[in-house]
């Protein structure tokens, strides 16, 4: 599949240094159209959409956040919000979110994974869960899992 020019812009921006110090992609070098459409199709494989997905990650924000720092429990899942100056931008170009960082960790299984702010605007509007390898990666499997267990 061939990536367009507005892609290959949007990747550029993903590189370490460019928004974000250690990037978004961390060592996947796909180029981003097969990243997008590889974890599209473990998405529908799970029968899900990214907006669900999304949904998700943002209660479980808003859940966080009454926290103020400390972590909070959720059913079986530990969540943590922290707050940092600041505000990051999209790499689409298409918004600026403040730098919030949530931490999940499921605690019978102690399998965890962190999600920023623009992270879930990123899973939400362009189906993105980052490159393999990146710290924020967010495997859609794991999320699949959580949201299973939180309807027990």
């Amino acid at each position: 599949m061939k990536q367009s020019p507005q892609l290959d812009e949007v990747q550029r921006k993903m590189q370490p240094g460019r928004i974000v110090i250690n990037g978004m992609l961390g060592h996947d070098q796909r180029p981003l159209v097969e990243i997008l459409t590889a974890d599209q199709g473990r998405v529908n494989a799970l029968d899900l959409s990214h907006e669900q997905i999304a949904d998700f990650l943002s209660n479980l924000l808003e859940i966080g956040r009454d926290g103020l720092g400390d972590p909070i429990h959720a059913g079986q899942l530990v969540v943590q919000v922290e707050h940092f100056r600041g505000r990051t931008p999209c790499p689409w170009a298409d918004g600026v979110f403040p730098k919030v960082l949530m931490r999940l960790r499921h605690e019978p299984s102690a399998r965890a994974m962190q999600v920023s702010a623009l992270g879930i605007h990123m899973i939400h509007v362009h189906g993105f869960y980052q490159g393999r390898g990146s710290q924020y990666r967010v495997e859609p499997e794991l999320i699949a899992e959580l949201m299973a267990q939180s309807e027990r």
